[in-house]
C-alpha cells in the first residue's frame, strides 16, 4: 500500500474496508509535521500482511486501526506507548493495539475494561492478530460496543461535542446525540454538524431499534454495506456530507425520508427506485441533470419531494409525477425546465430563478379537488388567468394559497 510519506499534514487517514494488500509501510507518513499531535490511521478490514512496524513510533500520540487484516505480529516497543489509542496501550499493552493470534473480540483488541481479548477454541479460527472472529462465528455486539466501536471508526476523539461518550457509568441514552425508548434501546443518533469522520462500522445497523440516523454536514464516508440490518429505519440525514454514490441504498427497505440536500449528487440511480416505501425525498443544492426519470412513478407513497436548485431539464415536468397521487409537495425551482403544462400534486411549489422556469400559459388545474397552495412565481408564464383556474377545488372553506407574481400574465405568448 501507499506509504503517504508527502502528505506531511496529514492526521486523518481513513482507508478501511477495501482490499488493500501488502505490508503496512515502515515509511507509512514518514514526513510527517504532526508527530506531536494526534494522528488518527484507520486501515482495518483490508488484506494488509506483516508487523506492525516499530518506525511508528514516531508518533507520539496515535489511533490506529489495522483489525481484520492479516498482521502476524506487533513491534514490542509499540506496546509501551502509553499515550496511545486513547491512552487504553497504557491500561492494555499490545492488546489495546490488537488481539494476539489465537485470540479475538468484536473490536479486534481490547478497548475497554469490559472487552477483552478471548480465547479462540477454534485452533485456526483466529490466526491473525487483530481478528474479529473465531473460525467464522462473531460475538453478539451490545449497544454499548456498538456505539463504542462506531465512536472509534467516526473519529469520536476529534468531535466538536462527545459529551458523555464512553462513560461507563452514565447509560448510553445519556450520551450526546443519542436517544433511546422507554426500554433504553437506542432509536436515534443524532450527529449533525459534530465533525463525525471516517466509515462507519456496519454494526451500527444492527441495532434493533434504530429509526433514524443523523449525519448531516459532517466529512463522513457512509457506506451502506449491511444497511439491510437496519429493519426500523425510517429516517436517513445525509445532507451536507459530499456523498457521491448511493450504492447499496435498495437495502434500505424501511427507508421513509432521505435527505440528501447539497451533495455532489449528479443523477438518482435506479436504487432509490426500489425503496417504495420512501414518503419524502430532499436533492436540493445536488448536480442533477438531464431528465427527471420516469421511475419516479415508482414511488408511490411519495409525498414530498425537494429537487431545488439543481440542472434537470426538459421541455415539461414528465407525466410520470401525475401517477404519484399521495405527492402533496412538489420543489423543482430553479432548474432549467420549460414548457406549457404543470400536473397534479396536491401542494405544488414550482417557484423558478430569473431567466430560468416553466413558460407558456397558465394552466386551469380545474380537475384538483385537493390542491390547497399553488405557488409558480417568479416564472415566464403568459396568457391570462383561465376562468377555470381551480374551479374543481373542492376545499374551498380551508382556504387556498395561491402565489403567481413575477410572471408576465396578461400577454400572449403566440
Amino acid at each position: 500500500m501507499l506509504d503517504f510519506a508527502g502528505l506531511i499534514n496529514l492526521r486523518w487517514l481513513y482507508i478501511d474496508s477495501n482490499s488493500l494488500n501488502g505490508t503496512i509501510p515502515a515509511s507509512l507518513l514518514s514526513r510527517s509535521k504532526q508527530t506531536t499531535n494526534p494522528v488518527y490511521i484507520g486501515l482495518a478490514s483490508n488484506q494488509l500482511e506483516g508487523t506492525l512496524p516499530s518506525e511508528l513510533s514516531r508518533f507520539a500520540v496515535l489511533n490506529i486501526d489495522v483489525t481484520g487484516n492479516k498482521v502476524t505480529g506487533i513491534a514490542p516497543e509499540l506496546c509501551a506507548m502509553g499515550d496511545w489509542m486513547d491512552k487504553t496501550v497504557e491500561e492494555f499493552g499490545c492488546d489495546a493495539l490488537l488481539c494476539p493470534s489465537g485470540q479475538f473480540n468484536n473490536y479486534g483488541r481490547q478497548a475497554t475494561m469490559d472487552s477483552p481479548c478471548q480465547v479462540c477454541t477454534d485452533p485456526i479460527g483466529a490466526p491473525f492478530y487483530g481478528s474479529v472472529t473465531c473460525g467464522g462465528d462473531q460475538l453478539t455486539l451490545s449497544q454499548v460496543q456498538i456505539l463504542e466501536k462506531f465512536y472509534y471508526y467516526t473519529g469520536g476523539p476529534n468531535w466538536i461535542n462527545q459529551s458523555n461518550w464512553l462513560k461507563d457509568d452514565l447509560s448510553v441514552c445519556n450520551w450526546y446525540g443519542v436517544q433511546c425508548n422507554v426500554a433504553g434501546e437506542v432509536t436515534s443518533i443524532s450527529l449533525e454538524s459534530n465533525q463525525v469522520s471516517g466509515t462507519p462500522h456496519h454494526s451500527i445497523f444492527t441495532l434493533p431499534s434504530l429509526q433514524k440516523l443523523d449525519f448531516r454536514y459532517n466529512p463522513i464516508k457512509f457506506n451502506f454495506t449491511g444497511i439491510e440490518e437496519a429493519t426500523q429505519l425510517t429516517s436517513l440525514f445525509l445532507s451536507g456530507t459530499g456523498i457521491s454514490s448511493l450504492d447499496g441504498i435498495r437495502n434500505a427497505s424501511s427507508l421513509k425520508s432521505l435527505h440528501l440536500t447539497d451533495n455532489a449528487l449528479s443523477s438518482i440511480p435506479d436504487e432509490v427506485f426500489e425503496l417504495i416505501g420512501l414518503e419524502q425525498i430532499f436533492l436540493d443544492y445536488n448536480r442533477l441533470s438531464g431528465r427527471l426519470p420516469k421511475r419516479i412513478s415508482a414511488l408511490k407513497n411519495l409525498q414530498e419531494l425537494y429537487m431545488f436548485r439543481n440542472m434537470l431539464t426538459g421541455h415539461q415536468i414528465p407525466s410520470e409525477i401525475g401517477q404519484l397521487i399521495n405527492l402533496r409537495t412538489l420543489v423543482m425551482s430553479q432548474n432549467l425546465l420549460t414548457g406549457k403544462r404543470l400536473l397534479n400534486p396536491n401542494f405544488l411549489a414550482l417557484q423558478q430563478k430569473s431567466n430560468v422556469g416553466i413558460g407558456g400559459r397558465l394552466p386551469s388545474f380545474s380537475k384538483l379537488a385537493n390542491l390547497t397552495a399553488v405557488y409558480l412565481g417568479p416564472n415566464w408564464l403568459t396568457g391570462t388567468i383561465p376562468e377555470s383556474f381551480l374551479s374543481g377545488v373542492s376545499i374551498i372553506s380551508q382556504g387556498i394559497e395561491i402565489n403567481l407574481s413575477l410572471n408576465v400574465l396578461g400577454n400572449s405568448d403566440k
